[in-house]
């Protein structure tokens, strides 16, 4: 078990291997189930369901929304392309003409060092990568094969009419696989609540109703009831299915949550609208 959960995290060897038995996941779950020595572990059980699950998972599905993206036009100076370096901790940024459907390509942070000391001689399209686009309905294992491929840990998700839907990286299809991965510079806080606008929050969907409704100074868990503990699990509750992106759900009277990023299994990121 443990080579096949060493063979399974490798992001790329035999992720494509591994989808393929998606079709026979009840047939070989009940094999390990049957095992003498020892059956599946919640977690094993959790990784090997998840792997084999992806293949029905897209792009769309998990790709950082268009309205989220952070990029920087490609007449911007050192000066600026720093600031969005260190106000987004990304490695990588996307580079747009116009607008953000007009994509130049990217710049990677470790590309920036040479000017560190000379920021007058930086000249944006001089330091561009290529950006693989990939189609919204490009299937997981799909994507990390054009990954492969291209030798890139990051693609820009396109639309039907060729406009930019969404970005996404390695990190993003692996958070399918193991869950959540918190980068060392996220704090919880930041993480699971940030204001927006009057009335408008951006929430974690996994954030507890007690420590939101503290924040909201609202009584959620009461009225949730009893059976769900966090936002997202009040909307599934709410809408008796797992809503999908762009979908608006009522949770009561002056409250509904628009959900920003999901996939076919889980809520990831809500908006959450409250009227008081």
């Amino acid at each position: 078990m443990k080579y096949v959960l060493k063979k399974i995290w490798h992001p790329f060897a035999t992720m494509r291997k591994t989808l393929a038995l998606a079709p026979l996941a009840d047939d070989l779950h009940n094999v390990w189930q049957e095992r003498e020595d020892r059956p599946l572990t919640p977690h094993e059980r959790e990784l090997l369901e998840n792997a084999l699950n992806m293949s029905e998972i897209t792009a769309e599905d998990v790709c950082v929304p268009r309205g989220e993206i952070k990029a920087v036009p490609l007449k911007a100076n050192f000066t600026y392309v720093m600031e969005m370096f260190k106000e987004t901790y990304h490695s990588r940024l996307l580079v747009y003409g116009g607008d953000l459907d007009e994509i130049k390509g990217m710049v990677m942070l470790k590309d920036m060092a040479q000017f560190f000391d000379k920021p007058q001689d930086f000249q944006l399209e001089k330091q561009l990568r290529q950006v693989v686009p990939v189609p919204e309905n490009m299937t997981l294992p799909k994507v990390l094969q054009v990954m492969k491929r291209s030798k890139t840990q990051m693609v820009v998700v396109m639309d039907e009419f060729g406009g930019v839907s969404g970005v996404l990286v390695l990190k993003d299809i692996l958070e399918e696989l193991v869950g959540e991965i918190d980068d060392e510079h996220e704090s919880d806080n930041d993480f699971d609540f940030i204001e927006k606008g009057k009335g408008i929050y951006v929430v974690d969907a996994g954030m507890e109703l007690e420590d939101l409704g503290e924040k909201l100074v609202l009584p959620l868990e009461e009225m949730a009831g009893d059976e769900v503990d966090t936002l997202g699990g009040w909307v599934m509750q709410a809408a008796q299915r797992i809503p999908q992106r762009g979908d608006v759900v009522s949770l009561a009277k002056g409250l509904k949550v628009t959900v920003v990023q999901a996939t076919p299994k889980r809520l990831v990121k809500l908006e959450l609208h409250v009227e008081k």
